[in-house]
């Protein structure tokens, strides 16, 4: 009997001990998510720092993202085509060039 108490501690021991691990695991997984995520959104704002005083220095007006062209299969539904065509990438833009004003009061008109 002294054994067997003995021995369920220890099991309780170690199934505290895993429950720990497990829950510091899980901690660790999701700070070093956090940092990536950081690290991305910083490069994102260098970058496209960068771009405008290129742009600006060189009297550009705008900058694409060069990608290829969307591949329309015809096995994708309307939601996975639409996700394509939002995907298409603007850099940088001077405000003076935005024409979404325009475009809109246009196709409302018609």
């Amino acid at each position: 009997p002294e054994q067997s108490e003995e021995r369920r501690k220890k099991e309780e021991q170690l199934a505290q001990t895993a429950i720990e691990f497990k829950a510091w695991w899980e901690w660790q997984q999701q700070r070093l998510a956090r940092e990536e995520k950081n690290r991305y959104e910083d490069l994102y704002h260098h970058t496209i720092e960068a771009i405008e005083e290129v742009a600006e220095s060189n009297g550009v007006d705008a900058v694409l993202f060069k990608e290829r062209a969307p591949n329309f299969d015809p096995k994708l539904n309307v939601s996975q085509t639409l996700a394509l065509i939002g995907n298409r990438k603007m850099l940088y833009v001077r405000d003076e060039m935005d024409l979404t004003d325009q475009v809109i009061t246009r196709m409302n008109n018609q």
